[in-house]
């Protein structure tokens, strides 16, 4: 365009064209799903004893099975990581017009090996869709290019594409409603690309004058964690979103500490859970459906009363609209939540209490010490660390770890690391 600088003229954000009237894009949610071999790796040394066996009678070198996270889906296949991937997709996924079979999904494998490895599971777990359902494409595939033609027709049953590269940047199929990240991104244009494959509008596709509003991201490998991105999460049917959890675990709380007459807790509790209220998006239509109980609680007191009726609403009303706020750390909310539950065990005298301790020490553990903001904590962090703390520590100082500390969870290491194994372990 001319520009005499590399500067360009006009920049155009996503959320503008999202929010703009009409809007130009789709938004997103996601739904962050990992398994624990996904989060840890998957490592004989580490494994119980029922895991050992199974592994063993599959592998006869099965205590050489030691493999890092990053080396997931590269350096060995786990059957059972890639069965809650598509599980979590047909399940859980945006559904065509009918709500009978999972809507276009592109997903995103780690290699060409990987890509038949879960189009061959998808047939096996699913044979009444096989490869009519599910097909790989990638540059090896003879008539790629034809497949991406046949996935770019909107009504057919050709729904779940599973790309290596060829999908990733450039193609344009509006009804794309589900993208699946089933490796970990480290380009940040890349994974912007990516995400962009389901951002095109798509009128009357679930009907006539239903459309495409938004598309769901399944991330198994935490690379909005990665980039630091903010998100909304999804509504995944059957389990609560983060921050649900996080609301049920500050309302039982709540409910502990009134019961015990724990007058800091209550009151410490009471005013996150009102923060939670007032941060729900009132321009979500989720929340503007529920909006007059909302402004209900929000008036001076209600809250602070705690009443049966109250407790009720708060549960059952307004715990459901916690997936509609905007969630900026994951890592942070996680964090919050063990505190809580740290809280209630020392309210309660409970047992899980040294359980979640040493889960507490374990996650410090795991901070990266080459982070400034990490070693900017490093003494209460070493405090933490000796059963003396832990003698003297009540409610109101678990609080103010959880203030201290929340901000820094996100540095927690996940280690990198390859012929490919298969196993299965669950």
């Amino acid at each position: 365009f001319g520009c005499e600088t590399t500067e360009p003229t006009f920049d155009f954000s996503l959320d503008e064209a999202v929010n703009n009237t009409p809007p130009f894009l789709t938004p997103f949610r996601v739904k962050d799903l990992t398994t624990e071999f996904l989060r840890r790796g998957i490592k004989y040394s580490q494994m119980s004893a029922a895991q050992r066996l199974e592994l063993e009678q599959q592998e006869p070198d099965a205590d050489t099975v030691e493999y890092e996270n990053s080396q997931l889906g590269a350096g060995v296949i786990n059957m059972d990581t890639d069965r809650i991937i598509l599980r979590n997709l047909v399940n859980n996924g945006c559904k065509d017009a009918h709500g009978a079979l999972v809507g276009k999904t592109i997903v995103f494998a780690r290699n060409q090996k990987h890509a038949v490895h879960l189009q061959q599971l998808f047939c096996k777990l699913y044979p009444q869709h096989g490869d009519r359902v599910c097909k790989v494409i990638h540059s090896k595939i003879p008539r790629a290019e034809a497949l991406i033609d046949e996935f770019k027709q909107g009504n057919n049953d050709f729904r779940i594409a599973i790309s290596v590269d060829m999908l990733d940047t450039g193609i344009d199929v509006p009804e794309v409603v589900n993208l699946v990240f089933a490796k970990p991104v480290k380009s940040y244009v890349k994974f912007w690309q990516m995400i962009g494959r389901g951002t095109r509008l798509c009128l009357d596709l679930f009907g006539k004058g239903k459309h495409k509003t938004e598309f769901l991201i399944f991330d198994h490998y935490g690379n909005f964690e990665y980039f630091e991105e903010q998100y909304k999460e999804a509504e995944v049917s059957g389990t609560k979103s983060l921050l649900e959890q996080l609301f049920t675990e500050r309302l039982a709380l709540a409910k502990t500490a009134l019961d015990l007459k724990h007058r800091d807790g209550f009151d410490t509790i009471i005013s996150l859970i009102r923060q939670d209220i007032n941060d729900l998006p009132q321009d979500s239509v989720t929340v503007m459906d529920r909006l007059q109980t909302v402004h209900q609680l929000q008036q001076q007191d209600v809250i602070e009363k705690f009443t049966a009726e109250v407790h009720k609403q708060l549960t059952n009303l307004i715990t459901p609209l916690m997936s509609a706020r905007t969630l900026k750390d994951p890592a942070a909310i996680k964090f919050d939540r063990l505190i809580a539950l740290l809280q209630t065990d020392k309210i309660v005298n409970a047992a899980s209490f040294e359980e979640r301790k040493l889960e507490l020490i374990e996650w410090l553990d795991q901070l990266a010490i080459n982070i400034k903001a990490v070693r900017d904590k490093d003494a209460l962090i070493k405090q933490l660390q000796t059963a003396v703390w832990w003698n003297n520590a009540g409610f109101n100082e678990l609080e103010e770890i959880r203030l201290e500390l929340r901000g820094i969870m996100k540095y927690r290491d996940t280690t990198s690391g390859g012929g490919t194994r298969i196993v299965d372990v669950t």
